[in-house]
């Protein structure tokens, strides 16, 4: 895993395709969602550098070694923008997290009671909107392992042993 925002030495990307060794990418969202989360200590965004490193790794040959994009759920992107989104990455195969704030001892009802975030869940929503979202697009190539996961599991399927972005 990785933020890749440096560019990875050529050695060492020749290493991981030796051993198969694929990358996850972490990226939040779209420029203005990601760079609101993830900037350098100048305080720059950083999505116009991993889009670049990307790049980088296709003009080596090397952009199947991404295996996937690790995002942070964030739900003031509307979920068709985000699967807009997704659509426009070189692999569309998306992990989502919880935000990091989000634990134990600070849930996201922090601030309120759990009784109101149980009748208005704003993760549980979005999920659920982006999960209509995505199936009613029906393209197999948009991968969120979350959500493919659900299905096989609703189908029946077994997820033992599937190795994760």
């Amino acid at each position: 895993q990785t933020n890749l925002l440096q560019k990875l030495r050529v050695d060492l990307l020749e290493l991981l395709v030796q051993h198969k060794v694929g990358l996850g990418v972490s990226i939040d969202g779209p420029r203005e969602i990601n760079d609101a989360e993830r900037y350098d200590f100048a305080g720059n965004g950083s999505y116009d550098r991993i889009m670049r490193n990307i790049a980088g790794l296709h003009e080596l040959g090397l952009g199947n070694i991404i295996g996937g994009f690790l995002c942070v759920m964030q739900t003031r992107l509307p979920p068709e923008q985000f699967l807009i989104w997704v659509s426009g990455l070189p692999v569309t195969r998306i992990e989502l997290i919880w935000p990091l704030e989000f634990n134990q001892q600070s849930p996201p009802w922090a601030g309120g009671s759990v009784k109101d975030y149980a009748t208005k869940p704003r993760y549980g929503d979005w999920l659920v909107e982006l999960f209509d979202a995505w199936l009613a697009l029906d393209r197999p190539e948009g991968e969120i392992r979350f959500f493919n996961e659900l299905m096989e599991m609703v189908l029946g399927g077994a997820q033992i042993g599937r190795a994760h972005v």
